[in-house]
């Protein structure tokens, strides 16, 4: 059995700067990430804020199941 050297130098190299390559990319775009990313999505907003959504009483109990249907699709509870 021939075992040629620059072949497998040759495939090396390539697999060595395959990996070097893909970590440069996933670095990338972790640096995108943060970039794109706010500080914190859940602290309050600043300035002059309104508040656009009031919380709705309870279900109603005692209505049809076409009543409480119609309270799901509406509130998303």
């Amino acid at each position: 059995m021939i075992v040629s050297l620059r072949r497998w130098l040759s495939r090396l190299v390539f697999a060595l700067l395959f990996a070097c390559l893909t970590a440069a990319v996933y670095e990338g775009f972790r640096l995108a990430d943060s970039w794109v990313r706010p500080l914190d999505p859940y602290a309050p907003p600043r300035g002059q804020a309104l508040k656009v959504f009031e919380p709705h009483e309870a279900p109603p109990e005692g209505g049809t199941i076409a009543d409480r249907l119609r309270w799901f699709y509406y509130n998303g509870e």
